[in-house]
């Protein structure tokens, strides 16, 4: 052990400085790869082909960027487009649209049920859950709140694995339905986020976050 301290002590200060940093970075590394492996794997194997779609309790759909006139962006869109044909289909006469509605001037849910309503889906078949301001909170409010037991999430493939790991983690039995119909312009950077999002959900998942119950 001396031996090793010795040796040390005779490197220089940054040969020291190197080693440190590269020791942070490796502790860094399997920190976030770790979990978010985890969550990514564990998740993957849930996400069904939307033809093979069994009945579930809801449609759940996961908010996304609404525009100040309303409009879905191009992610929430597609959202809406595959569970507009899901519901179609009769997969459930429940569709639960849960996103950011936290300010009176931006509500996603809203602007999702307007959308669907638009394109024939009756309002009484409609759900807005204005506190699913996460993904996390999505799905343990889709449980404790609104009693789901059994949802068919819908979002894009870069997000389905951890959606559906929630799901799972929090009590839901769930199928996922890939929602991907282009290339979107902030895919690259979508992906690289989701790393870090995936550490976030394990972490929540272990500490078993509380999120406000109540409409």
């Amino acid at each position: 052990m001396w031996t090793v301290v010795a040796r040390l002590a005779n490197l220089s200060r940054s040969k020291r400085i190197r080693l440190a940093i590269g020791a942070l970075l490796t502790t860094l590394t399997l920190g976030t790869a770790v979990p978010s492996a985890f969550v990514y794997r564990d998740g993957v194997t849930r996400i069904t082909p939307e033809d093979d779609v069994r009945h579930a309790d809801a449609i759940l759909v996961l908010g996304a960027k609404v525009f100040p006139d309303g409009r879905p962006s191009d992610v929430l869109r597609d959202r809406l487009e595959a569970a507009l044909r899901l519901y179609r289909r009769g997969v459930a006469r429940t569709v639960l649209l849960t996103g950011d509605h936290a300010e009176p001037g931006y509500d996603e849910p809203g602007a999702m049920a307007a959308w669907l309503v638009l394109h024939g889906v009756p309002k009484d078949a409609l759900v807005q859950d204005g506190r699913g301001l996460d993904t996390y909170s999505s799905m343990a409010r889709a449980k404790g709140t609104y009693r789901m037991n059994r949802v068919v999430v819908v979002t894009q493939a870069f997000h389905l694995p951890r959606a559906l790991y929630l799901a799972h983690a929090l009590g839901l039995e769930s199928q996922g339905v890939v929602a991907d119909a282009r290339r979107y312009r902030k895919g690259a950077y979508y992906e690289v986020r989701e790393v870090a999002s995936r550490v976030r959900a394990f972490v929540d998942v272990k500490r078993a976050r509380q999120v406000p119950e109540g409409p």
